[in-house]
């Protein structure tokens, strides 16, 4: 009986060592997993907090495109982290617009003032209300690149009047020569010359058309057709307009065209100089040359342009003005002569003026005045004073892009956000002498433009 009851106390601490063994060996187990785990978060977390800081990962990947100056184009490629994604500007400011969401959104930030070039773009992820840094891009420096360029020396070759379109540039001259230069070789390709008469200012071309302006003398209107592929010169001319055969119109001291704008597929749009201080507009058959419309007006007419709706017009006084297809005026603004702009008799007032499709956005510049920005009811959205010397020549290429010369033999290109992006010094710049007057923009963005003798072609790129 005693031998039974101690064999039973042996059995019995067996069974408790057995059992304190497995549950050590759980318990052994278990915190083997909590340390694995504990490790994994430290690290994942160790991931996020300091390898994304460093750049691409394997939980986001982002493509950086820029497009010179116009926008960069941020595209996710991959992520295994966060429910969205945006960016931030140097400032730690959200950009509106740029929240991605899935693989392969893509979103464009617009490249548009100087101080943008050269800042740091971040991606920020958010993942249950925390947010992570995921990707840093430095904006590249825009700048000028002249190194493909060209420049096309001739005699009076002043871009008075220039346009591009296809592998072709149009110049005209002060001798009332009409150059047709090779867009990619800045080769001569023919010239036009006869029937001009004198000088050339104003060139657009519309769907396969040139229409020429020149005056001085008398004021002409000429329409050259190019739809052929035609290269005789001769034989590409469809029509001539005399415009001071026109009723109430007297030759005066001065008579020039001073703009052409197409305002429909079948009409033209032409404003001119009469005399010092007087002008008029016209609205032009581009089928017949025939006037459809005429109106004088007090002022000259520096420059026309449209938004298909209503002509907007610059004016040696200082004004801009709206008016409809029927010449009623709209509206005027006095947003230059606010400014200080020099008019008649010893200045040009607003000098040129643009449309912007892009910004929805009316353009003017002035002699020695700003360059004005204003809404298409003339209201001034705002004025950028740091240009130098009496502004002429204006463009705005498809990005919104402002472009304008002046009388130093300077260049600008300013962006729809109120601030310059780059100058170009012809060779002469700062006489004083020189004026840079019409520009034509390409769609590859090149642009050209012209002092007194020289065109030039300047091809802008990234810096690298």
């Amino acid at each position: 009986m005693f031998r039974e009851s101690e064999t039973d106390a042996v059995r019995t601490r067996e069974a408790d060592r057995e059992e304190r063994g497995v549950s050590q060996v759980v318990s052994v187990a278990f915190l083997l997993v909590i340390v694995i785990l504990l490790a994994a978060l430290i690290s994942y977390g160790a991931l996020a907090f300091t390898g994304l800081l460093q750049g691409p990962s394997a939980l986001a990947s982002f493509d950086f495109e820029e497009r010179p100056g116009v926008e960069l184009e941020v595209t996710m490629l991959s992520h295994q982290f966060g429910e969205e994604f945006y960016v931030i500007d140097s400032n730690g400011e959200r950009i509106d617009g740029t929240t991605m969401e899935a693989q392969g959104d893509s979103v464009t930030i617009p490249l548009l003032c100087s101080p943008d070039m050269g800042e740091e773009l971040t991606v920020i992820g958010v993942s249950d209300g925390s947010e992570s840094v995921l990707q840093r891009t430095t904006v590249s420096d825009i700048v000028p690149e002249f190194d493909d360029s060209w420049e096309y020396d001739e005699p009076n070759a002043r871009a008075r009047g220039t346009d591009v379109h296809g592998e072709n540039v149009f110049v005209g001259d002060y001798d009332g020569i009409l150059h047709v230069v090779n867009r990619s070789t800045g080769e001569q390709e023919w010239t036009l010359s006869d029937g001009f008469e004198d000088a050339i200012r104003p060139v657009t071309y519309h769907d396969g058309d040139l229409y020429v302006g020149t005056g001085y003398s008398a004021p002409h209107v000429h329409k050259v057709n190019l739809s052929d592929g035609s290269t005789d010169p001769l034989s590409a001319r469809e029509w001539r307009l005399e415009l001071e055969d026109e009723p109430g119109y007297t030759l005066a001291s001065r008579n020039d065209v001073r703009d052409i704008e197409v305002i429909e597929d079948d009409r033209i749009v032409v404003g001119t100089q009469y005399g010092g201080d007087e002008g008029w507009l016209f609205t032009v058959d581009t089928d017949t040359g025939d006037v459809v419309q005429s109106n004088e007006v007090d002022s000259s007419v520096n420059g026309v342009t449209t938004d298909g709706e209503y002509i907007y017009t610059a004016h040696r006084n200082g004004e801009v003005r709206a008016y409809d297809v029927d010449f009623d005026r709209q509206w005027t603004s006095d947003a230059h002569l606010d400014h200080g702009a020099a008019t008649s008799p010893g200045g040009w007032g607003v000098t040129a003026i643009r449309y912007d499709p892009v910004e929805e956005t009316l353009y003017s510049v002035s002699d020695d005045g700003p360059l004005v920005a204003m809404e298409t009811d003339g209201t001034e959205s705002w004025a950028y004073h740091e240009l130098p010397g009496d502004k002429w020549g204006l463009q705005v290429d498809a990005a919104g892009n402002i472009y304008t010369g002046n009388n130093d033999g300077r260049l600008h290109r300013v962006s729809p956000a109120n601030c310059q992006v780059w100058e170009y010094n012809f060779a002469g710049a700062g006489t004083g002498t020189l004026n840079v007057d019409e520009i034509a923009v390409d769609e590859d963005n090149n642009v050209y433009a012209g002092d007194d003798g020289t065109v030039v072609r300047i091809s802008q790129t990234v810096e690298d």
